[in-house]
Formats: structure tokens, sequence, C-alpha cells
């Protein structure tokens, strides 16, 4: 699939074109060389069948990733997060409480970890908190978690760049 954007395009070394037009192209499509998109919104107008605009949930860094963010986000973080959420806050928990509470509890932390991407993407996470803590709570291995982590990572990208 691809998108329309309305991008302003600035040169490489961050100054504004002196006309300051805002051009039209296809993601797929070649800028020029030696610039550089530094605001950029979907519109939805197009001569060509393309598609108008990506999932509300995709950000820029989902929308054209590189492999630094995709080596982030499907094993760097779904390790860490599941370490320390599976592995250590919910076994406590376990110890502690009852499994229900210990689930929950433990997919709003989840939750509250991604407040930094935003409100609307900490909210969407809760499910998979809640996921993640049935599969770690059935099978009480981190490392399995971690691996479903990465796949739904790896999912929400493929349907962002898609």
């Amino acid at each position: 699939m691809q998108f329309l954007l309305l991008a302003r395009l600035y040169r490489a070394g961050g100054e504004k074109f002196k006309s300051n037009k805002k051009i039209i192209f296809c993601r797929n499509f070649e800028p020029f060389s030696r610039m550089r998109v530094l605001t950029v919104t979907t519109i939805t107008d197009c001569p060509t069948n393309v598609f108008a605009s990506p999932p509300f949930f995709c950000s820029y860094a989902l929308l054209f990733p590189d492999v630094g963010t995709v080596v982030r986000l499907v094993l760097v973080a779904p390790l860490l997060e599941e370490w320390i959420m599976r592995a250590g806050l919910h076994a406590w928990l376990l110890q502690r409480t009852a499994a229900l509470p210990a689930l929950l509890v433990c997919a709003l932390v989840f939750s509250a970890l991604h407040l930094g991407a935003g409100l609307m993407a900490a909210m969407l996470v809760f499910w998979p908190g809640l996921l993640f803590g049935a599969i770690y709570q059935r099978w009480r291995d981190w490392r399995l978690c971690a691996l479903i982590h990465g796949l739904c990572n790896l999912l929400v990208i493929d349907v962002c760049v898609s």
C-alpha cells in the first residue's frame, strides 16, 4: 500500500527553500537529492490509486523504519520489557497476590511504560499486556512472552509500512 504525503522540504543543511512551497510526493517515490523531509502530514486526494492514510497508530518511526528501529522494536524492547515485567514484577506479584490482580497490575504497568510514545500507544498496548501476562501465567516463561511481543511489534511495523 502507498499513501501520499504533504511535506515541506529542507536542504540537507537545514535551510528552507526560498519559495517555502509545499510539494506532494508518494511514499515510494524518490525525493530530491540532498534534501530531507522535516514535517510530514498525510493527505487524501491523489490522481493515482494509492492508500489515503496510514493507520492511526503509525508514528513516523513506524512508517519509515530504519534498521535500528526494527532491531529496537523487534528484539531489544521485547526482551527488556518482558524480562522486567514478567520475570520481575509479574513473578513477584504472583508470590504475593492472586493471579487476576497480578495480571491486571502488570498490564497497567506495561501500559504505563509506553506512555512515552503517547497516551494512545499506552492504551493500545494494554490488551497485548494482558495477553503476555496470561501467557506468562500459563507457561511461566518470560522468553516466550518476549518472542510473542517481538512478533506483535513486527506485525505492527508490517501494517504501518505496507
